[in-house]
């Protein structure tokens, strides 16, 4: 099933049922200000948050663990992750 998932200004990213709006998993830790956006693999295996700390972070959905963190932005990320 697909899922739907959201970032915020409490550095944190959740995990949604689209279906019955109840939030299934918080992820929070890695970003040290506001987490700007979020984009989710076609699988729902993993998805990439990006925030104000100019850091984008890999994470793997089902343990909430990072994979990698990308480092070198001098500005304003945006997340894309692919189809």
């Amino acid at each position: 099933s697909k899922y739907c998932i959201s970032c915020s200004a409490d550095k944190a990213v959740r995990l949604w049922n689209p279906h019955r709006g109840v939030c299934i998993r918080e992820y929070a830790g890695p970003h040290n200000h506001e987490v700007n956006d979020v984009s989710i693999t076609g699988d729902n295996s993993r998805f990439v948050s990006v925030g104000g700390d100019r850091l984008a972070f890999l994470w793997d959905v089902s343990t909430g663990q990072v994979i990698r963190k990308f480092m070198g932005h001098n500005g304003e990320c945006v997340a894309r992750s692919p189809k």
